[in-house]
């Protein structure tokens, strides 16, 4: 199978902010990060509205699919980034600005390949 030019990503992991699901009773879920830190109501009923709605279309990037090692730009930024958008979009801007490879590693040659 041809492997598409772009794929989507999303902008703002679920997990990555808020925790996984630990329990989940009649309807409200709760959720690791926000059990820890900030386990009040209010807080976990916008966590639950945003939950039902983190995968539309509003929350995806297009990103260049082209892979170099079975790496694309997706698994480059989920593994070395924590999947945080706003680190891997400075990162970005450091290379093409300095054209300096800060991490050492194939972010250079995955903007060449794409």
């Amino acid at each position: 199978m041809k492997s598409m030019w772009y794929r989507g990503d999303t902008l703002n992991s679920f997990h990555t902010m808020f925790g996984k699901e630990v329990t989940s009773d009649g309807g409200s879920r709760r959720f690791k990060g926000v059990e820890k830190y900030l386990s009040d109501q209010p807080l976990r009923e916008i966590v639950n509205r945003y939950h039902q709605t983190y995968h539309t279309v509003g929350n995806f990037i297009p990103l260049p699919n082209k892979k170099l090692e079975r790496h694309t730009f997706n698994t480059y930024r989920g593994v070395k980034y924590g999947d945080y958008f706003d680190l891997f979009l400075k990162r970005l801007e450091h290379w093409f600005v300095s054209k300096e490879n800060l991490d050492g590693d194939k972010v250079d040659s995955l903007i060449q390949e794409n």
